[in-house]
């Protein structure tokens, strides 16, 4: 038998302050992704795929002060800060519901699927009602980026709309992919839990070797089906992170100034590490894995005391809406600065106009995730855990 958890089941009641630390950095990755698509809608100084180029390619200043600007608010990083985060939550309530057999493995397919879908679903209508009383991207916009014009460049079709809901496309949603992930992950996610908790050490690293080597060639297929497992990995990591963290962070952290130096490595690196690596997927987690150990093993620490801002612990709560209606409410007020104000105006103040539209497009998304966490997210978790307790 391995080592169980560390923290107890105790540890993820509702109210506590470890789960209140750990939906506040879920909310922080979800605005590093508002913020980041938000500044990649325009061309800067006429300098198109900024994201694609490093620092030292950028010989302008407003251009390179929103690359330094996207690499605070590193959406790929943050990407891996959800899935590693999916896979310490997700153990953790297994470890206080018992997975036992097939009901509980039914139970948590349940739990999930009312977890994930009613408000994507709500958010793709959304989408589609937008579409359809013609703001659309069909013609493309000239001082545009190449990332806002891949974006409701077709005409609608019966497959795209199909294939959207069913999770097996993002063009409606371009944040979908990470929700396919997680539902895909969430069919054999047990698995995974079993071998985190029950086999023993050297048998537990020989796996996540083995699915790191996964990730590597099933990045090659990354448009196919096998793409998603290339992400495996980050869950598998999120999973060991209670067995294994809490040993080293008792040394680290026992020391105030090592524990603020740790805190500093751990943030630049998951800033930096998609600037500095060559790689084949989003990162390689690392960063967001020293984060959450620090995060999960002493969320007392004087560093996370951003995450006990009201605003933050908010956005938190309701990061799931957020993550999900940004994108939606972006696009519309891009597509109605393109129709209001001239082109020379905006091209030439790219970086002011940048700002203007994630301003605009993070306060609008914040109060109207909150209209879905209220309305939507949350009554549907609550028919998830009736259904269970009714009928499984």
């Amino acid at each position: 038998m391995g080592m169980k958890s560390s923290i107890t089941p105790a540890a993820i009641q509702e109210d506590g302050p470890f789960v209140g630390s750990l939906e506040s950095l879920r909310g922080v990755a979800a605005l590093m992704v508002a913020i980041a698509h938000s500044l990649l809608v325009l061309k800067i100084n006429q300098i198109d795929e900024i994201w694609a180029k490093q620092l030292w390619e950028i010989d302008t200043f407003d251009a390179w002060v929103v690359k330094l600007m996207l690499i605070f608010a590193n959406g790929e990083a943050a990407v891996t800060i959800f899935f590693v985060l999916s896979g310490v939550v997700l153990g953790l309530s297994l470890d206080n519901t018992k997975l036992t057999g097939m009901r509980s493995y039914l139970a948590f397919l349940v739990r999930r699927a009312f977890r994930i879908y009613p408000a994507y679903i709500v958010s793709i209508l959304f989408v589609l009602l937008f579409l359809s009383i013609g703001i659309d991207n069909h013609n493309g916009v000239s001082i545009a980026s190449t990332f806002f014009n891949w974006q409701y460049r077709t005409p609608l079709s019966l497959s795209q709309i199909a294939l959207n809901l069913t999770l097996l496309d993002s063009t409606l949603n371009l944040v979908s992919w990470t929700i396919a992930v997680e539902m895909a992950v969430a069919t054999f996610f047990p698995v995974l839990y079993f071998i985190s908790r029950r086999w023993p050490g050297y048998a537990v690293f020989v796996v996540l070797l083995a699915l790191i080597v996964l990730a590597v060639f099933s990045a090659k297929n990354y448009e196919s089906v096998l793409g998603v497992l290339q992400y495996v990995y980050l869950f598998f990591i999120g999973l060991l992170i209670p067995r294994y963290g809490q040993p080293t962070f008792r040394l680290v952290f026992g020391n105030r100034i090592i524990g603020y130096k740790w805190l500093i490595f751990a943030t630049l690196l998951f800033l930096v590490e998609s600037q500095l690596l060559e790689r084949i997927q989003s990162g390689f987690g690392i960063g967001a894995a020293l984060i959450i150990f620090g995060l999960l093993h002493n969320h007392q620490h004087g560093g996370w005391k951003i995450l006990e801002w009201h605003l933050i612990r908010k956005l938190g709560r309701q990061s799931y809406s957020f993550y999900l209606w940004h994108w939606p409410f972006l696009f519309i007020i891009s597509w109605l600065m393109f129709k209001l104000v001239p082109f020379q105006l905006i091209e030439g103040y790219s970086l002011a106009a940048s700002i203007l539209l994630c301003s605009i497009s993070v306060s609008i998304t914040y109060w109207v995730s909150a209209i879905s966490y209220k309305f939507i997210e949350a009554p549907s978790i609550r028919t998830g855990k009736h259904l269970v307790s009714r009928f499984i």
